[in-house]
């Protein structure tokens, strides 16, 4: 017999046997049945075979649905584990002891030991020691309540190493022996932790540079609400801490539009830049106290095509354009020496080549030393010139500061050295210029220019008068004043074959601090000079102040 014909036959075996068991079943539950079968008298064989081939039919369809009912839930199993076998998150079911009875393939991963292993182990031992009093408490909530509840704790794996978790957990009904059931589900947190702590890291950087930052930073939104600033900000602005304190935008705002020089202007770009969102802005801004920020904004922030707001950077270039300004007027200086000093000494050299050369014929002595003499004052022209082309060229090389004009007049006098029989009056009541510290060197050349050229001066006098928007600070003589037709070229470098170096330099130097001067005295009277100070420029210390 083959193998084959043996199968088949064990198989027909088989099937014969099953059948057999079944009827014999089925045979005995009949017995026992309390049921009464149906009445059979009167029917043919026929309509006996019929009915019994129906009633096959039934079972066989009947047959059919429990196989496709068993097709369908055995398919709603293996997609249920498969779901729950590699959910992204571990599920554990607890006993009301915290016994471990069921994981998935996710939970045993996350916690390193196999699964087998996990089974019976009490879940206590899966939690790190310095929270196992956070795991007591959390459990016994759960088995309080029947609503999840929540824990972020520090879970174990089988090789010691540790992971920060985030357990949901539920309490199911009681069963029937009374026995608690607890589900819990664990997520791994160290990639959300991570990101968290990376954002936290570079929101103290960020925190720090803002705080450090040489600029004043404003962040404010399109509606003006304030998103953020630093301390630079509010120092910059010098902003009152209350309005700051208070979390008042609108007042912070004010306060800002309230310093400005040029207000208007201001909150114009300001609209024209919240409209115009992807635009970034950099000006210059002018404060009513002379100072000058440098303003700068970046386009506007946000996501996903909504905008959440600009920043604002304000930085104090004040310094930086009066250094700017400084650079400015010593090219200017340096051009107008440049000029004077090759113009005048070129001139003066050619006459005194033109004395040498004359001097080369003369024949007797007297001659020679008059040309000796001629030539000599012509080189003491050219070192006057030289001495006060250096006092111009040091003006405005130092910052300016407070000066106190009585006593800048009395160094002043001390470097002209007047005859005797002069004196020098002043009435300044305290006076203050915030000027250049070389201020004296205005006045000398006034006292001196009052000296030389005053032939009959005796007095010479300094004050000043208060007027509603300036200061009139007066340097006057009585001596025999400036005729007509100088008077009008008074303050240009040169008059005829002159030089008036002096007060060409007073003039320009009185430039570089904001200051003007004009000559008011009358002819055979003396000279005047009234120098022109503006507001923010002087002030009175004196407690002899005249009002």
């Amino acid at each position: 017999m083959t193998a084959k014909k043996k199968m088949s036959q064990e198989k027909g075996a088989g099937a014969s046997g099953n059948t057999r068991s079944l009827r014999d079943e089925a045979e005995k539950r009949l017995a026992r049945s309390p049921k009464i079968s149906p009445t059979l008298k009167g029917q043919t064989p026929e309509q006996l075979i019929h009915e019994i081939q129906v009633h096959q039919i039934e079972f066989e369809l009947q047959a059919e649905e429990l196989r496709r009912s068993k097709l369908s839930l055995e398919g709603a199993r293996d997609k249920y584990l498969d779901l729950y076998e590699f959910a992204p998150v571990g599920y554990l079911t607890l006993t009301d002891k915290g016994i471990i009875t069921n994981a998935n393939l996710t939970g045993a991963t996350l916690l390193g030991v196999e699964r087998n292993n996990l089974i019976r182990a009490p879940f206590s031992k899966c939690i790190a020691e310095k929270d196992a009093d956070t795991w007591h408490r959390y459990f016994v909530n759960i088995l309080k309540q029947e609503e999840k509840q929540t824990c972020t704790l520090t879970l174990k794996r089988g090789d010691g190493s540790t992971f920060p978790a985030r357990l949901e957990s539920i309490r199911l009904p009681v069963s029937s022996d009374g026995a608690a059931t607890v589900r819990v589900a664990i997520s791994d947190m160290t990639e959300i932790w991570q990101a968290e702590e990376e954002i936290t890291f570079k929101n103290v950087i960020l925190s720090t540079q803002q705080e450090t930052s040489l600029d004043g930073i404003l962040a404010v939104d399109e509606n003006g609400k304030i998103l953020s600033y630093n301390r630079h900000f509010v120092e910059l602005w010098g902003i009152p801490d209350d309005i700051i304190a208070s979390g008042s935008d609108k007042q912070t705002l004010q306060s800002i539009i309230d310093k400005l020089a040029n207000p208007d202007a201001f909150v114009a770009r300001v609209t024209y830049l919240y409209t115009h969102k992807d635009e970034k802005s950099r000006e210059e801004i002018e404060l009513k106290d002379g100072r000058i920020f440098d303003r700068y904004s970046a386009p506007m922030f946000g996501l996903n095509k909504k905008y959440y707001g600009r920043v604002w950077y304000f930085r104090d270039i004040t310094g930086h354009k009066q250094a700017e300004n400084t650079l400015a007027l010593t090219a200017r200086k340096l051009t107008l020496m440049n000029d004077v000093t090759y113009q005048y000494i070129q001139n003066k050299v050619t006459a005194v080549r033109g004395y040498a050369e004359l001097s080369k014929d003369v024949k007797t002595k007297a001659e020679r030393l008059s040309f000796i003499e001629k030539e000599e004052h012509i080189l003491a022209d050219i070192h006057h010139l030289i001495k006060n082309t250096r006092e111009y060229q040091e003006i405005g090389l130092l910052l300016p500061q407070w000066i106190p004009v009585e006593r800048s007049v009395r160094i002043a006098v001390s470097l002209v050295s007047p005859k005797p029989g002069i004196s020098i009056e002043t009435a300044l009541h305290g006076l203050e210029l915030y000027t250049d510290p070389l201020i004296e060197k205005i006045f000398a050349n006034l006292i001196e220019n009052a000296v030389i050229h005053g032939k009959t001066t005796r007095r010479i006098r300094f004050s000043c008068e208060e007027k509603p928007d300036d200061l009139i600070l007066i340097c006057e003589d009585d001596g025999v004043g400036i005729s007509p037709e100088i008077k009008d070229h008074l303050f240009e470098r040169s008059v005829g074959e002159n030089i008036r170096f002096g007060l060409f330099f007073v003039r320009e130097c009185l430039l570089l601090s904001g200051m003007t001067i004009a000559e008011t005295g009358e002819p055979g009277k003396g000279t005047r000079f009234e120098i022109t100070v503006p507001k923010g420029a002087y002030r009175f210390t004196g407690a002899d102040r005249k009002n």
